[in-house]
């Protein structure tokens, strides 16, 4: 199986209230954008990789032009799961792997895990959580909260899909639930932002 990445790169980061798009944000040496396409580029999973920016983001497509080894691809930007439903349709390839653009701390490893867990699962979809708890210890805002047979989880910003089930109404979905930093660690706020830059600080020392 080959598998096709898409970072999105496009949203509105409107929580954030800074000049300077997201992903264009540096933590540590790279911007956070970088970060994730080189962990992207170091899979063994992955023989693609595609980035999908939009509107609100053109300082960022601008600055991915420099960087080799990507292709860009512009979307509306009004909307994540519309413009990852337009990613995908709009790409070659059957099976994606959608990443978030500012999930900085993922790692390679960790995306050849879960690549290699929706293989085992065997499901069309599958889509990375973890439990409620694990955001709130970080002190993070979560951007969206499900339930599970009672218990509290929040998506990670990671998910795969197969592209032929990509316009059924219901798609059958596996979860993966995951408790590590990487996953775990979303920049949503510059608060947030802020607690990475002293965790890259920490890493250093």
């Amino acid at each position: 199986m080959k598998f096709t990445a898409i970072i999105m790169a496009g949203g509105k980061s409107s929580r954030m209230n800074i000049k300077i798009e997201k992903p264009l944000l540096k933590l540590g040496e790279k911007t956070l954008i970088e970060r994730v396409i080189d962990a992207v580029k170091n899979s063994s999973l992955i023989d693609k990789i595609i980035v999908a920016v939009s509107p609100n983001t053109m300082n960022t497509k601008n600055y991915l032009k420099s960087i080799k080894g990507i292709d860009i691809l512009e979307t509306s930007g009004k909307d994540y799961h519309d413009d990852m439903k337009f990613a995908i349709k709009n790409s070659n390839g059957r099976y994606f792997i959608i990443i978030s653009a500012d999930l900085p701390f993922i790692t390679s490893r960790t995306i050849d895990f879960i690549i290699s867990k929706y293989i085992e699962k065997g499901k069309p979809s599958l889509t990375v959580i973890t439990p409620l708890k694990n955001i709130l210890i970080y002190n993070l805002v979560p951007t969206y909260i499900m339930k599970i047979n009672n218990e509290e989880f929040v998506p990670c910003g990671i998910n795969i899909i197969d592209k032929a089930k990509i316009d059924e109404e219901y798609i059958e979905e596996a979860y993966l639930v995951m408790n590590d930093f990487e996953v775990v660690f979303n920049i949503n706020t510059f608060d947030e932002y802020l607690k990475a830059k002293e965790y890259i600080k920490e890493l250093k020392n």
